[in-house]
């Protein structure tokens, strides 16, 4: 499954009983979206859902959506909440979505997935069902291959899978937790992203925005991506000239409004709205007013006065209900035939008009002034709300640093959680360095394919030893070979009498001269040794002091994590591969 940039996909799949009537199952699920959407201004057009010929999806009814976000996550997010709340309602209802970065519902919880579930093995595994995501995993015993699939599965396949009770499919809980935690701001979320202030504009817009709020995203877009040629058609304002103009409270996203608020502009010279009077508005809202009438005379002067949608639209229409039958075999210009084409007609236009042809905002809005144009119709001064207080749009360190920490989930760090976080960095890179490497490199825990490998340390240092002492006895006696047999004699006396622990008491014995001769160097005092006791600091020939290599493992990752500035680095990608999250506090 593949998008373009900034584009949001999405597929509905019904059951066989809404499968009968897709168009009118599309007309169900758009109202029902669109009531849940009905104040909320997208960051481009509002979601749309097309019906798809069961021929293009494998001969599974399917219905398509689609959003253009433009980099804004938060229609993401919100067409996420409106599609889980559609498979509540709907319970039979299967529901896949994905962006231009893949699956990035996985991507959120992508802590807590499983080892198998990667790029590469999520296609048609992964959907949303009754309101939880679902995940169909492949099968782990061989009693499972008969009941979960194997590589890519098929979808129908799939599907029957998903909307089955033998089988559990439902992502586990801290995957559901962490994208139940996300979705569960909406709908909150997305009225406290809407954003209001007044502008003084003409009426004609007013009555545009008082018709269709939705188009101020074209506004604040088209204002912001002008080009010479754009500023040359506003030279004499044709459409919005500064003409009978009303103070209006605008709708914005918080996301549009900064758009257009820190964009600076003056009208040039020539302009109609460079000869505004003074003390007619506010200076905010004269300088707002402005910015949208430029926007709203750009969109008009792009659309080249198209609009009238293909006929080859219209006769594919025709085409699929033929296939489905649904001319009942009548002659094409008899009577009931027309009778259908005039109904089919008016459904095309009601419903389907736009959804197959992108009608250029410029030309909504023509269509609205005309209309207000023609109907003779006012827009009076009224008694507006207050805006909304734009506080927001500045923010110091502070502010920024705690909106970071609690997108990422940090708080106030107590000491017991340090405690939890050192002790699970002690027990994963103890579990990391034991492991087994594969050709693809090293294995984090938990994702080693050899668990069935098992090392034994100790059988392993014995062995070594034993091969060790053989070498040894090897060496010696062929050098006693070539002495007298006095030494012959007394090596071989010396050498019987030592017991089986005599190497490993000399190694011992050597290891320990060579750490007594380190400790005393500037690499061996760097060490952290574990405290000695009295009686051992006064004898002459104890042991030298013994490394504490936990307390060591941890001081050397913490100084590796704090030396990278918050940025990639070693450190920070060997512990959030393990899953293990250091706590972060100001100081």
């Amino acid at each position: 499954m593949e998008t373009v940039d900034d584009r949001l996909e999405f597929r509905l799949y019904p059951d066989a009983r809404h499968a009968l009537d897709l168009l009118q199952t599309r007309k169900t699920y758009a109202d029902y979206l669109r009531l849940l959407s009905r104040n909320y201004i997208w960051q481009s057009d509002p979601v749309q859902i097309d019906a798809v010929d069961p021929a293009d999806e494998a001969s599974i009814p399917t219905l398509r959506g689609s959003l253009d976000c433009r980099g804004n996550v938060e229609d993401e997010w919100f067409v996420v909440y409106l599609l889980v709340k559609l498979s509540e309602k709907d319970e039979n209802l299967v529901v896949s979505v994905w962006d231009s970065d893949g699956q990035f519902l996985l991507i959120e919880a992508a802590h807590f997935l499983p080892a198998w579930l990667e790029p590469e093995t999520a296609t048609n595994r992964v959907f949303i069902h009754r309101g939880a995501v679902h995940i169909l995993p492949p099968p782990r015993t061989p009693a499972e291959v008969t009941v979960y699939p194997t590589g890519t599965p098929d979808l129908k396949a799939a599907l029957s899978l998903i909307r089955g009770r033998h089988v559990i499919t439902e992502a586990a809980h801290p995957i559901q937790t962490i994208i139940g935690k996300r979705v569960a701001t909406y709908p909150s979320s997305a009225e406290s992203s809407a954003h209001f202030a007044h502008a003084y504009v003409p009426a004609k817009i007013a009555f545009v925005f008082d018709t269709n709020p939705q188009l101020i995203s074209h506004v604040v877009r088209a204002f912001g991506e002008r080009d010479p040629l754009d500023m040359k058609a506003c030279l004499t304002m044709k459409h919005f000239p500064p003409v009978n103009c009303v103070t209006y409270r605008v709708q914005f996203s918080r996301r549009l409004y900064a758009q257009l608020q820190h964009q600076k502009f003056f009208p040039p010279s020539r302009s109609p709205w460079a000869k505004l009077g003074q003390g007619v508005a506010s200076s905010k809202a004269k300088d707002l007013g402005v910015k949208i009438a430029y926007g709203f005379e750009i969109l008009c002067s792009q659309c080249n006065g198209g609009g009238e949608e293909s006929s080859l639209e219209w006769h594919q229409y025709v085409a699929s209900l033929h296939r489905k039958g649904y001319f009942e075999g009548e002659m094409e210009g008899s009577r009931r035939y027309r009778e259908l084409a005039d109904a089919a007609r008016e459904y095309f236009d009601e419903h389907l008009k736009d959804a197959v042809r992108k009608v250029h905002p410029g030309m909504k809005v023509l269509d609205i002034v005309g209309e207000f144009s023609a109907g003779g119709k006012t827009v009076e001064e009224r008694l507006l709300l207050p805006e909304s207080d734009d506080s927001w749009l500045s923010i110091d360190v502070g502010e920024l640093d705690q909106l970071l920490k609690e997108r990422a989930g940090l708080g106030e760090v107590d000491d017991e959680e340090c405690l939890d976080a050192i002790s699970a960095m002690k027990q994963g890179v103890r579990q990391f360095v034991t492991k087994v490497s594969g050709f693809e490199g090293a294995e984090l825990p938990g994702k080693s394919k050899l668990d069935q490998v098992q090392f034994d340390a100790d059988s392993f240092v014995d062995v070594l030893e034993k091969v060790l002492k053989g070498k040894v006895d090897e060496r010696y006696s062929s050098d006693e070979d070539d002495g007298d047999d006095e030494d012959d004699d007394i090596g071989l006396d010396d050498m019987s009498e030592e017991d089986d622990d005599g190497p490993r008491e000399s190694l011992k014995g050597y290891m320990e001269d060579l750490d007594r001769e380190l400790a005393s160097t500037e690499v061996g005092k760097s060490f952290e040794k574990v405290p000695r006791e009295e009686s051992d600091r006064d004898a002459a020939a104890s042991p030298p002091p013994t490394v504490d290599i936990d307390l060591n493992l941890v001081k050397n990752i913490l100084e590796s994590y704090s030396s990278q500035d918050g940025q990639a680095g070693p450190a920070s990608n060997l512990l959030g591969a393990m899953g293990i999250t250091i706590p972060v506090e100001e100081n």
